[in-house]
């Protein structure tokens, strides 16, 4: 059970943040433009604030420990530990627990087995990656005795329904925090940006992801919930 999670700092981008942090430049960062709704210049690199945010959050004692794991490694087994340690464990799995448990659903991932994960490491590149994209060692140990049409097809993700939820039951509770501008404003967000962010949302504005919704109401909710704004900060 794996949620796609678009909008924000993309997973392709936040690979070559992690890569060139730890020495290797095989993906470069690609220049993104904002989502509607939210003014955020690009640098003079093309990253978004938010790439640079998420760069700096790779704590230094993290850093070096990546460097440590891709040290020696080919620019594609880089690549693959890392997305390893910064998509699937950070975002993937942790959003595949907290949504399966919050049904009280106790989930399984017998790909993400340690011994497994393990034996797959230490293989050689040619084994292991090679035809590139062609996920040939899942297709031959998973095609025993299916239809090879199983794998011969598009790419379908699977994305947890929060559309469904803010657009819907959620819309209102939603929609009185994001346009409460007393409240935005304590929190440190600009009011009308945030309550136009929402309704060009609700309108379908393109490249306009959940993600940034939701993101938004929980840091208010969170914050009203515990009475906290920025004049309380320390």
């Amino acid at each position: 059970m794996t949620g796609a999670m678009p909008g924000g700092p993309h997973r392709r981008d936040l690979l070559a943040l992690a890569l060139a942090a730890t020495g290797c430049e095989a993906v470069a960062p690609r220049p993104t433009p904002p989502a509607i709704g939210v003014a955020e210049p690009l640098d003079e690199t093309g990253q978004e604030p938010a790439d640079r945010a998420a760069l700096a959050a790779l704590r230094e004692e993290v850093v070096a420990a990546l460097r440590t794991e891709v040290d020696g490694r080919s620019d594609l087994s880089s690549i693959a530990m890392l997305e390893q340690r910064l998509f699937l464990g950070e975002r993937l799995l942790r959003d595949a627990d907290s949504t399966s448990m919050a049904a009280s659903i106790e989930t399984r991932l017998p790909l993400v087995d340690q011994q497994l994960l393990e034996a797959v490491a230490a293989l050689p590149d040619d084994v292991r990656f090679h035809p590139v994209r062609s996920k040939a060692m899942l297709r031959s140990a998973g095609l025993q005795g299916l239809d090879p049409a199983l794998l011969d097809r598009p790419k379908s993700g699977f994305e947890l329904p929060y559309d469904h939820w803010l657009l819907g039951a959620l819309g209102s509770e939603v929609g009185a925090v994001l346009t409460d501008r007393d409240l935005m404003a304590s929190v440190g967000l600009a009011p009308t940006v945030v309550a136009d962010l929402w309704r060009a949302y609700q309108a379908g504005a393109p490249g306009l992801y959940w993600t940034r919704i939701w993101c938004l109401y929980a840091l208010a909710a969170w914050a009203r919930r515990h009475g906290l704004s920025v004049e309380s900060a320390p």
